[in-house]
């Protein structure tokens, strides 16, 4: 089993939602009961560069007209290929339609 927890930042126009900053807080919270680190996936193009500011010590990103046209099929393996990188004991994402 991994380590830390990863949490999948969902975006809206090019920029992270409430829930992803809301979720890498409460991630960096749980991180201090589990130990290891914080990390955060981006899927499609949205900037992430204050996502650190909320606790996430790596941040993978994948872009790509795949994923802005919403197939699933880019977004189950940008998801696996982000897990098996950061190798967490934890994934973490927002209640919606698209996680």
């Amino acid at each position: 089993m991994g380590s830390g927890i990863l949490v999948v930042c969902e975006h809206e126009d090019g920029m992270p939602k409430k829930t992803a900053f809301e979720l890498l807080s409460k991630a960096r919270e749980l991180s201090g009961n589990l130990g290891g680190p914080v990390s955060a996936l981006v899927i499609g193009s949205a900037d992430a560069a204050n996502l650190g500011e909320y606790g996430a010590a790596t941040v993978y990103t994948v872009d790509g007209a795949e994923f802005s046209s919403g197939v699933v099929g880019a977004w189950v393996g940008a998801l696996a290929a982000a897990v098996a990188a950061a190798n967490p004991a934890v994934v973490l994402g927002a209640a919606s339609a698209r996680t």
